[in-house]
């Protein structure tokens, strides 16, 4: 009576562990064919832009070529209306460095102010759909630092945030190994993706650092 029921227990087990092999086997096919299980195609691009080397020295001639655009961070002291809205052309264009899209832009914050500012300007003809990608260099002193972004129309009305999201697929698609001193951890590179929606025209966009003094650089990526 016991070698039967041992025996039974042990066909039940085959059976089960028959059945997990193959749900497993055709749930690991699915993984891998279905499209929404893969980091997509733009925030690929936005993770080789951040990743990318940011300058090559050719040691014959000592001569640097550079592989991003800088942007000095831009101050104020005055309000938004002051500085954006009612400044004058040559004003802004003193105060305030323009971003370029579709390229890595390195926005130096000298003064590890906790607000900074520059100007982005979309151009005509292009999608309303706008993705700000950040990323900066992570230490131990800045894993928990964010960055957040504040758009201005030049009416001074504020745009709206669509989304913060960020994909699992992209996490798991775009990072990056920290070393941390005593150990190395992998952590995502995207450190925040950002969605508005703009027509053309230039906008004021400000920068708050939550912990400044650990970011004194910052990388950005418009598509």
């Amino acid at each position: 009576m016991k070698n039967n029921l041992l025996k039974h227990i042990l066909k039940i087990s085959i059976i089960f562990l028959l059945m997990f092999s193959a749900c497993a086997e055709q749930f690991s096919s699915e993984f891998k064919d279905n499209k929404k299980y893969s980091i997509s195609d733009q925030d690929k691009k936005a993770c080789l832009m951040l990743s990318s080397q940011l300058m090559d020295v050719d040691t014959t001639v000592m001569d640097t070529t550079r592989y991003y655009q800088p942007v000095q961070a831009g101050y104020t002291d005055t309000t938004v209306a002051a500085a954006w809205v009612n400044a004058t052309d040559s004003a802004i264009s003193a105060d305030f460095d323009i971003m370029l899209s579709d390229t890595t832009v390195l926005v130096d914050n000298a003064l590890l102010a906790a607000d900074s500012y520059a100007i982005f300007e979309k151009s005509a003809g292009s999608s309303l759909q706008t993705y700000f990608y950040l990323s900066w260099d992570l230490t131990l002193e800045n894993l928990s630092t964010y960055i957040t972004l504040r758009i201005y129309r030049k009416d001074g009305t504020m745009l709206k945030l669509l989304s913060n999201a960020l994909d699992l697929s992209s996490v798991a698609g775009c990072a990056e190994a920290v070393d941390l001193g005593n150990k190395e951890e992998v952590y995502p590179k995207i450190r925040a993706r950002l969605e508005y929606e703009l027509e053309a025209g230039q906008y004021l966009v400000q920068f708050t650092v939550s912990k400044p003094e650990t970011v004194p650089a910052f990388r950005v990526v418009v598509l």
